[in-house]
């Protein structure tokens, strides 16, 4: 259907100058329109002549909007609009209505006196008749996606309980689901009183003074009910009520952005092409014929394979992880229904069927892989262009489900053995920050000139060739080897039913109430669950592979080459190197292989260090030349700083930009009239985990430690809202408020961001030193072990250095065997108390006498035992 020929707009021109003027009308060629302006002009008509001006810019106004085709229908023109809140300036006319294309048959306008209150303005409303066009109505569907909770006084166990309908079982699900849910989260919305409402009636039959007291009530007993409604969620929310926490979340989102991109008359034309430079990259028919040709192969392979079906348990296990008041897709079909439908065994037997024909057909029904496309903005204020949204794809729940079953059953083959990708199952991001840091400490510690690159992979999920997923699926989950045949222990069925998931052929964008088609031919399919792994796996892979081509280029240094020269998280992928020639051609090889896949590296979101400060030169990436940055300057790796310069003072001040920005998002909830106790708990959930993020990895320092429990204790102070006496200085305020929050934080029993944090330190070390692969060839790489076994060689063979401390934190507390101390999880855990107990920082100066017992860690205790850094008695 058409759009409406007619456009309506407001505009208020004060301020604007004759070309801002003469830019607005042109974006209103070509249309019907309706003008109201506030002119900021007083315009007359004294002869019945037309209208005219009494400034020259209110002629320039004039002319201008004639020469575009505007007229001026009749209006009351001595009838003021504009009522000074100023009693002693006089009310005059200021606002009008101009019209183009509209004819002859307009009415004569009308000024509503005394409007101006229902909106508390000093502006009345002008009236204006139009003839009645008809005009075919467009009628406007409810999404079906999105969040959705029960409708009122539905029994979703009664509902559960009846059959099911006779048809298939994921359109009687989706029905079902649309029938007894209701679009939007469960939430506690503001709603107004009766009283409230009451009173907006009586306003709005009232007229005169009468009706401005009337609509000054509204708005203030409507301001006093918002602010009471408020005002008990952020109490809630403050004591960790996550229902409370996320209403206030809800009431705070962005709505009505996407109006500044809309508002281009092509703006469909420029969505659709944006996205499909995006996803429509990868040729179409060499897309289909591929995955055709692979899903054949399978085929052949089911037929000597035994099919092994879904049972029951299968269903239940694939459920674990799932939460509730989760966005659908536009099925409408909810987790919470999924859960209680399999409670009932006629839904049980038909949901099992269902989830049994995908891989026993081989293929995926079109209604299930339907999916929905919204857009999210990527900047603070309304996104100038499409390319700074962010598609997000709501998906079926029953298309999830059978991805989680899918994953529960060939997970491991696609995680497993893939040594440099640390986004797989027993891996963690920490450990690729351990394992960078180690280079850098390395390089440092040593004196060898080292490079380290952080690659950014251009619209990675969005470019990789689904051919290159359904490849390595059908090798890897269906045994099926390159040349032909099989293999055993391949699972051909659920490869095959996995190609059904690859292939995504078209997205639908939804802005608004419109909805686009975009072509899709590459790129994971969005919303998927397995699509994160099956990216990842093509990353690590190419990784892998280009490390291996490269490996025998690269020479000793002041003892042996490093096991491993590249990690990646997800498409975060990351190189290092003592040569440079090894470091270029481990890139052209990285390059070549992700192509393969579609994968390109942009060069000019591409950093390049150096630990020297000179000498870095350039490297060739993406087809130009990137050079290294200044020597010192700060990289960000998954989050976390990195440098060759000063680490600590990179930390401290990435782990303090952390901590202020969450406090700050959450100030209202942190710094409420409610009891503290609550408030502190709530702080280490909100604060702690962003202000901490990777600090396993980050060195073991006083400096830092100290650092992170003062950011802490400045903020649990600004909670307590302490004030300053009178004719208090401010060191003696900040000397006394600082320690009336240490006893708060002592007396609830909260831990310290130190004691946390050298906790989790010892945590991940430990599970380094036991999983296999992963990190554990670079904790090994010029250990301590090493070290000692060097220092047996003859002095012409053996590597000598003037400062050698590796490791030394825990090699302190478990040894130098400490990679094998950490299998036996008992004496591990032991162990780490006696570390934190070692390396965490006193609680107070032991200065103040008075206090003395609020501090657990004796100063002639451990830390004092423990020398700074170890370097003394680990030196040869």
């Amino acid at each position: 259907m058409p759009p409406s020929p007619f456009r309506v707009g407001t505009w208020n021109v004060g301020g604007l100058t004759a070309q801002n003027v003469l830019e607005l009308t042109k974006s209103f060629a070509g249309d019907h329109v309706i003008l109201g302006v506030d002119a900021n002009e007083t315009y007359t008509d004294p002869d019945q002549q037309g209208w005219r001006a009494h400034t020259g810019r209110g002629e320039l106004i004039l002319s201008t909007l004639d020469g575009h085709g505007f007229h001026t229908p009749p209006q009351e023109l001595p009838v003021p609009t504009y009522h000074p809140y100023n009693t002693a300036m006089e009310s005059r006319r200021l606002d009008y209505v101009f019209c183009k294309g509209q004819g002859e048959g307009e009415g004569e306008g009308k000024v509503r006196a005394g409007s101006r209150h229902m909106a508390s303005s000093d502006h009345d409303l002008v009236l204006l008749d139009f003839p009645a066009r008809p005009c075919p109505a467009r009628r406007q569907a409810q999404p079906t996606w999105g969040g959705r909770r029960y409708a009122k006084g539905v029994d979703p166990q009664q509902e559960a309980s009846n059959p099911p309908t006779q048809t298939d079982t994921h359109t009687a699900i989706s029905l079902l689901a649309k029938r007894i849910t209701e679009q939007g989260r469960p939430s506690r919305r503001f709603h107004e009183s009766q009283t409230l409402r009451t009173l907006r009636q009586q306003a709005r039959g009232a007229g005169g003074d009468e009706a401005r007291g009337l609509w000054k009530r509204v708005s203030r007993q409507r301001k006093q009910e918002y602010r009471k409604w408020h005002g008990e969620l952020v109490a809630q929310a403050s004591q960790s009520n996550w229902g409370a926490y996320r209403d206030l979340q809800q009431a705070k989102a962005r709505v009505g952005w996407q109006h500044t991109l809309t508002d281009d008359a092509h703006w469909k034309t420029k969505l659709a092409t944006h996205f499909r430079g995006i996803f429509a990259k990868a040729p179409v028919e060499r897309t289909r014929r591929r995955l055709q040709d692979t899903r054949g192969a399978l085929t052949q392979l089911c037929k000597r394979t035994r099919w092994h079906p879904f049972t029951r348990d299968d269903l239940q296990l694939a459920t674990r992880t799932w939460k509730n008041n989760k966005a659908t897709g536009p099925a409408s079909i909810t987790h919470e229904l999924l859960r209680q439908l399999l409670q009932d065994p006629q839904w049980e037997g038909r949901i099992l069927h269902m989830v049994n024909d995908f891989p026993y057909k081989g293929e995926i029904p079109a209604p299930v892989q339907q999916a929905m496309t919204i857009l999210l903005p990527k900047t603070q204020g309304d996104p100038p262009t499409w390319g700074d949204t962010r598609p997000i794809t709501l998906s079926s729940a029953v298309l999830k489900w059978f991805a989680h079953l899918l994953l529960l059953r060939g997970g491991r083959q696609l995680q497993d053995d893939s040594p440099h990708q640390w986004a797989g199952r027993g891996k963690q991001a920490p450990e690729l920050l351990v394992v960078l840091r180690r280079v850098v400490r390395h390089a440092k510690e040593w004196g060898v000139p080292t490079w380290l690159i952080k690659l950014d992979v251009r619209k990675a999920f969005d470019s990789v060739w689904q051919e290159s997923m359904g490849d390595m699926v059908a090798q890897r989950i269906g045994g099926l080897r390159p040349g032909g045949g099989g293999t055993a222990g391949g699972m051909p069925w659920e490869a095959r039913a996995w190609l059904g998931l690859l292939e995504a052929r078209e997205m639908q964008v939804a802005v608004g109430d419109m909805v686009t088609t975009i072509p899709q031919s590459n790129g994971v399919r969005q919303g998927s669950p397995d699509s994160p792994i099956l990216f990842s796996r093509i990353v690590g892979d190419c990784l892998e592979q280009a490390m291996q081509e490269t490996q025998h280029l690269l020479p000793p240094a002041k003892g042996p080459a490093p096991p491993e020269s590249g990690g990646a998280f997800m498409d975060d992928t990351y190189l290092w190197s003592h040569d440079a020639t090894h470091l270029q051609a481990t890139l052209a090889a990285l390059e070549r292989r992700l192509a393969q896949h579609g994968l390109l590296i942009n060069p000019g979101k591409t950093a390049v260090i150096f630990s020297q400060p000179s000498g870095g030169g350039s490297f060739r990436i993406g087809g130009e030349a990137v050079g290294c940055k200044p020597y010192g300057e700060v990289i960000t790796a998954l989050g976390s700083p990195i440098t060759f310069g000063e680490s600590v003072a990179a930390i401290i001040t990435e782990m303090n930009h952390r901590a202020r920005k969450a406090f700050h998002k959450h100030a209202a909830l942190l710094c409420a009239a409610t009891p503290l106790k609550g408030r502190l708990a709530l702080h280490q959930t909100l604060v702690r985990g962003a202000a901490l993020w990777g600090g396993q990895a980050w060195p073991v320092t006083d400096g830092i430690l100290k650092a992170v429990n003062t950011t802490q204790l400045l903020q649990i102070r600004r909670m307590m809202h302490p004030a300053r006496r009178a004719g208090e200085l401010w060191e003696d305020w900040h000397v006394r408020t600082m320690r009336g929050a240490r006893v708060a934080l002592h007396q609830s029993k909260v831990p310290r961001w130190s004691t946390f944090q050298l906790g989790h330190t010892w945590d991940l070390y430990g599970h380094m030193a036991r999983v296999q692969p992963g990190g554990r060839p670079m904790l090994r790489w010029k250990d301590l072990a090493w070290w000692e076994r060097e220092k047996q060689k003859p002095k012409r063979q053996r590597q000598t250095h003037v400062k050698y401390n590796a490791l030394a934190d825990p090699i302190a507390v478990a040894g130098v065997a400490w990679t094998q101390v950490a299998t036996d999880l008992p004496t591990w855990g032991r162990l780490g108390e006696r570390f934190v107990e070692m390396f965490d920082v006193p609680w107070a100066t032991g200065k103040q006498s008075s206090i003395t017992n609020l501090t657990p860690n004796n100063t002639t205790g451990g830390r004092q035992s423990a020398t700074a850094n170890e370097t003394a008695q680990l030196r040869a």
